[in-house]
């Protein structure tokens, strides 16, 4: 039930984005082009977020097997790496995001070769770049959640994604319906909403007395344990961006047929998500126990 909720809540961030953009003081055209912006980041977003699943699904599997093995010194090794390998994909993510972002091209280059042009590529171009500042975060956050779940505890994570969506919920409602920031400011609150719960995971990673922690000597890197964690997380990766990039594909046909096709696109696409949360959750705990 708590890795349930935790994938219930995880998707609830982008829900709120869009429940509190179109309820934005704009005509028919602009609110269409604000959401369909926002349709278009969720596949590309989710498509490199396939990294960060991956690096999770070698977390549960590598260090569940040395916690059930009595082996803590290697769970507490593994963990440690794993944290600073999705530190620095993170980052990489962060980087390409922001080369491909209007800052570089005036435009953002994922947006528009998705097929956005006019007031959607604009809207895209800055909610891409706001958002890619929350990557590496939200990495941490997965690695996180794949230790605590490794050894059992999954009630953590979950408090603290619920603290977090709330942090959103207030802040989005801030920016947007009230300081009038429109789609920027839904994009600065999700981020805020991600940023604020990581002091809190440093904390309970360094410094708990009941649960597995992480040495700050031991994040540094070798070849052969880079290879162990790959094989794990070379193949979850994969399949997910493989399913991913099929979304960011049908979304660019979608969007062919104009914003407001493709607004309402978004919302099957979203409720279908939400369904799918009880099959995740499962498939995501049975590493741990098997």
């Amino acid at each position: 039930i708590p890795v349930f909720l935790n994938n219930l809540l995880k998707s609830l961030h982008d829900l709120v984005d869009a429940i509190f953009v179109a309820r934005m003081p704009l005509d028919r055209l602009s609110l269409d082009a604000a959401l369909a912006a926002l349709n278009i980041h969720w596949p590309i977003y989710n498509f490199f977020l396939a990294l960060g699943a991956g690096l999770g699904i070698a977390t549960v599997s590598i260090v569940s097997q040395y916690v059930g093995a009595k082996r803590k010194d290697l769970a507490k090794k593994y963990a440690s790496q794993l944290m600073m390998l999705s530190i620095i994909i993170g980052l990489f993510v962060t980087a390409l995001f922001l080369i491909t972002s209007d800052w570089v091209f005036g435009y953002n280059l994922f947006a528009y070769v998705m097929g956005a042009r006019g007031e959607a590529l604009q809207f895209a171009g800055s909610y891409f770049r706001i958002r890619s500042y929350e990557i590496v975060f939200v990495f941490i956050f997965i690695v996180y959640q794949a230790i605590r779940q490794s050894t059992g505890e999954t009630l953590r994570p979950v408090l603290l994604n619920i603290g977090g969506i709330f942090v959103n919920i207030i802040l989005t409602y801030i920016f947007v319906s009230r300081l009038n920031m429109g789609i920027d400011g839904a994009a600065y609150a999700t981020l805020v909403a991600h940023v604020i719960v990581i002091p809190l995971i440093i904390i309970d990673l360094l410094s708990s007395k009941k649960h597995l922690t992480i040495g700050l000597n031991e994040m540094r890197l070798d070849l052969e344990t880079v290879k162990d964690m790959s094989r794990f997380a070379l193949p979850a990766a994969t399949g997910q961006a493989v399913s991913s990039l099929g979304f960011v594909i049908l979304q660019s046909i979608v969007l062919s047929y104009g914003n407001q096709v493709s607004a309402g696109f978004s919302v099957g696409n979203r409720i279908s998500s939400l369904l799918l949360n009880p099959v995740v959750a499962i498939s995501s705990i049975l590493a741990a126990y098997i």
